[in-house]
């Protein structure tokens, strides 16, 4: 019998489940909230120094840097539960675009226990909704 470490997660939220059976409930362990992805970008930016939130640059806003982070954050968190927990699988369920921004953040180790990654936002779900969303067996 195996374990298996399952990640909901978008730019604002990310959950860590677990189960202890192919067939098993998942299991909430760990959580992480990003509050500041909800807020527009002109809440981020701040004007305090006199700055512009309008002379920010092209290639990266105040809300990507935000998300950026975040997905970093959450890498590394999974990375710790894949340490702690020993898990036979992982499976990675994200919304498409942070889906993208956390894969550059996942180690060799990490990445050989990914079985499989689904591009759907489902980090709001119940765990029996999330659970629904997986192979039937882990």
């Amino acid at each position: 019998m195996g374990t298996y470490i399952i990640l909901a997660a978008d730019q604002a939220r990310a959950r860590l489940f677990k189960a202890e059976q192919r067939t098993g409930p998942l299991v909430e362990f760990s959580g992480l909230a990003n509050p500041e992805a909800r807020l527009r970008e002109q809440d981020l930016v701040s004007d305090a120094c006199g700055g512009n939130p309008h002379d920010l640059g092209s290639h990266d806003t105040a809300h990507r840097h935000v998300v950026q982070v975040f997905a970093k954050q959450v890498s590394q968190a999974l990375e710790q539960a894949v340490q702690s927990h020993k898990p036979d699988r992982v499976y990675v369920l994200a919304s498409p675009s942070f889906l993208g921004l956390l894969r550059p953040h996942w180690n060799t180790a990490l990445k050989s226990k990914i079985a499989q990654e689904f591009a759907k936002d489902v980090s709001q779900l119940s765990p029996e909704a999330i659970r629904g969303q997986l192979p039937e067996l882990l």
